[in-house]
């Protein structure tokens, strides 16, 4: 889905995927106002990252950047306006550490992947495995 975000369709879909998620791990269905605000922050967000993507790993940092910051201001928004004033949903600590241990491992993993990649190709580094496998020049025990 990620690579195909530049179709409106599928950025809609993305999109609205959050704001679907957010509206299930929220559990309080009168406040419509935070995954409709999910929805569209993260499409302009992602909008705006197919628009420049000439650096892939600044781009990545970017959006990943204005994702976050765009949850801590509606987190924050929603609070300040009393649309939310506690949560009572079920659950809560469980959903909280593994949005963390999400953003957390996923994140890193995306972005290890993608300085690998931009390492791999500016280097033109080529990976067939060991070049000197089994030979006694390999060996590393002196032998």
């Amino acid at each position: 889905m990620v690579n195909n975000k530049q179709q409106p369709g599928v950025l809609i879909l993305h999109a609205a995927i959050h704001a679907l998620t957010t509206y299930l791990f929220l559990q309080t269905w009168q406040c419509w106002q935070a995954p409709v605000s999910v929805f569209a922050l993260h499409a302009i967000i992602d909008l705006i990252k197919l628009r420049d993507s000439k650096e892939p790993v600044a781009t990545f940092i970017a959006d990943q950047t204005a994702h976050v910051v765009s949850l801590i201001l509606l987190a924050w928004s929603i609070c300040q306006i009393p649309l939310l004033t506690t949560f009572a949903g079920f659950g809560y600590m469980q959903i909280t550490a593994l949005a963390g241990l999400m953003a957390t491992v996923r994140g890193s993993g995306f972005l290890v992947a993608m300085v690998t990649r931009e390492l791999i190709s500016k280097n033109n580094l080529e990976l067939d495995g060991l070049k000197m496998e089994g030979s006694s020049s390999a060996n590393w025990n002196g032998g």
